[in-house]
Parts: C-alpha cells; sequence; structure tokens
C-alpha cells in the first residue's frame, strides 16, 4: 500500500469524489456553502491521493478571529456538530490521519481541530491536544419494537401527547421561517440565552433542503404549530439539529412524540444510526443539561469520539482563557436564573 498525499481539490473534483462513497450530509458542497456564507468562512477541500488516486476527503472550515485563523473539520460555533467525522468516507480515517498530521505541522496552523472515533493508541505530539467527547446517539439496527421497548417512563409522554390530539408533520414551504422563527423566540426567551445558530442559516439550509438532505418535522396541536425538529440525513445517519418549540408543547409532551416519529421514520428508512447532536453532559458545553437528559430518555447513548487540537502558543493561551471565562459566565447565568425563579 503506497503512501499518502495530501492536495487541495477543486470543487468539481470534491463533489465527483463524494458521489461515489459514504459521506456525511454536513460533508456536502450545499452544507458548507451554508455555513460560508452564515459565518464567512473559508473552505479548503483536501483530498487525499494513494497511489495517484482518491480514497479521501476532509472539509476544513476557516475563519478569522482578528489577527488569528482558526481551522477545524468541523471548526467549533459554526453550525456543525462538533461529533462529525474529519474523513470521508470514514473507515479511512485510521490511515488519513498520520497525513494528516504529517500535512497540518508544515501548514503551521495556529490553531486546528479535527473530530475522529475513537483510538486508544492515540497520542498527542508536541503542540497538540486530545480530548474526548461523547456524542449522543441511537442505534436504529434494531427492532422498532426493542427501541419502543427501552423507551420506558417515555413511552406514556409519546401516547399523552397521541391523546391530547398532536400530530406530527412534514414541513418543506418557505413559509415554515416565520413559523420557526416564533418557536425559537419562545425557547431562548424563556432561558434566557441566544439561539444556537443565526436565523439567516435556517433560511438557507430551507433553500437548499434537496442538497443538503433537510427534513423538517414539526408537531401541531389544534391547527396551530407548536414544536419542530431540523434534522438532516445521509446514507445511514440521521441527525437531531435543532429544535424549538411553545410553552404549551412541554405539557402537551410534543417533543416526546416528534422524536418519536423522527426514530419511526428514520428506522423505516433503514438508517443505522439517530445522532442527537449533543454531549451527555448538555447542549451548548453543558450549559443546558436538560437538552442531555431528554436526549438520553428518548434512548441516546454515548458514543466516544476524540477531538484533536493542534495550537500555537499563543492560541493555546487565548483557547484555554476562553473556557474558563465561558464556564465562569454560564456559571453566572445560571445562579442568576435561578435567583429570579425563587
Amino acid at each position: 500500500m503506497g503512501d499518502i498525499t495530501i492536495r487541495e481539490l477543486s470543487r468539481s473534483e470534491y463533489a465527483m469524489f463524494l458521489e461515489t462513497i459514504p459521506h456525511s450530509a454536513f460533508h456536502r458542497l450545499a452544507w458548507l456553502d451554508a455555513v460560508a456564507r452564515t459565518y464567512t468562512l473559508r473552505i479548503r477541500l483536501l483530498g487525499y491521493a494513494r497511489d495517484s488516486r482518491l480514497c479521501a476527503v476532509t472539509p476544513l472550515m476557516g475563519r478569522r478571529m482578528g489577527p488569528l485563523m482558526l481551522w477545524g473539520s468541523p471548526l467549533r460555533k459554526c453550525g456543525t456538530p462538533p461529533a462529525t467525522p474529519f474523513c470521508s468516507p470514514v473507515e479511512e480515517a485510521s490511515v488519513a490521519l498520520p497525513a494528516f498530521r504529517q500535512w497540518a505541522r508544515k501548514q503551521g496552523f495556529s490553531y486546528l481541530q479535527i473530530t475522529i472515533p475513537e483510538e486508544p493508541e492515540l497520542q498527542a505530539a508536541a503542540a497538540e491536544r486530545i480530548e474526548q467527547l461523547d456524542n449522543l446517539e441511537l442505534d436504529l439496527d434494531r427492532s422498532l419494537e426493542s427501541i419502543w421497548r427501552d423507551l420506558a417512563q417515555q413511552k406514556s409522554a409519546v401516547r399523552k401527547a397521541v391523546r391530547s390530539g398532536v400530530h406530527i408533520h412534514f414541513r418543506t414551504t418557505p413559509d415554515f421561517l416565520r413559523i420557526q422563527d416564533n418557536l425559537l423566540t419562545a425557547t431562548y426567551e424563556r432561558q434566557k440565552l441566544q439561539p444556537n445558530f443565526p436565523r439567516s442559516l435556517y433560511r438557507t439550509v430551507l433553500e437548499t433542503r434537496k442538497q443538503n438532505g433537510l427534513r423538517l418535522l414539526s408537531a401541531v396541536h389544534q391547527g396551530k404549530t407548536i414544536a419542530s425538529i431540523w434534522t438532516f440525513a445521509d446514507a445511514s445517519r440521521c441527525y437531531y439539529w435543532d429544535a424549538a418549540s411553545l410553552p404549551e408543547a412541554r405539557d402537551l409532551n410534543a417533543n416526546h412524540l416528534l422524536v418519536w416519529s423522527l426514530i419511526r421514520w428514520a428506522h423505516r428508512k433503514g438508517l443505522h444510526t439517530l445522532d442527537f447532536v449533543g454531549t451527555s453532559v448538555g447542549g451548548r458545553g453543558g450549559s443546558r443539561p436538560g437538552i442531555g437528559r431528554f436526549k438520553q430518555s428518548m434512548g441516546g447513548r454515548p458514543l466516544q469520539y476524540r477531538i484533536l487540537y493542534r495550537f500555537s502558543p499563543l492560541t493555546r493561551a487565548a483557547f484555554f482563557g476562553y473556557r474558563w471565562l465561558n464556564r465562569l459566565r454560564l456559571g453566572l447565568t445560571g445562579r442568576n436564573r435561578h435567583a429570579s425563579s425563587s
């Protein structure tokens, strides 16, 4: 087996290769274009060649922060699930990774992060750091009856939503953006948080839904949309990308019925995994642990990945300083929220 070399690909080369191999919904050009437009990113399309023949690709996202250029596959806070593997097809990751790390050293990045499957023997080199990420996923390679049995107490919540007259629909029309805006406002204002994603990203991914694999589920009660899930699908996996709801959706257990409907749909489509796009701790770096608990109650189980970071001395200090300040901010926000509700 020959050595692997890395070079940048044209958009047409990249797209043609993706058509021939299994890949993530978040490696498609439609998705990369959407986040590049929303977050002002630079996209570099890397190709791995063995004996002059392409065997894998990596889409790198780059974002300028003051004097620094940050790179990642995927990059933090750019709409893409953190557990999206850096390599398509993911089976090539173990052989592509050494070539990528050598290439990254030569590039001299100030900041670089990539997500890779769990590799027990992986060791951090100089200027690198390796962290574990527990992503919540549901195995769909079981009977639907087995999955339903495992939901335990959530069965009654699903049944209550059905008895209350909650109905689930797929939505595709652009006018849903107005409804989604109301759902987002209701969701985040009551938690005193900023939405996960800019409104413009929802608009872009809805407009390009045929290219990016978007499926939009909504829960309707008495003619009113009270909750939604934005999900993406590729050949093997379904992603619970984002959700929003009105306050009454909680009383009606609409979110439970939405997730169960998504599980049934993904199972019927023959998908292997429902990726809940979140850690076992919670959402947004642990700021919303209730979401993590909800996803686990609906069958999500931690699956380990690794995030490999590469820093310059300056960005290493900035990175850990930012984490410390963010934990402090979240702690203060949580205490203030608790005090205001007392």
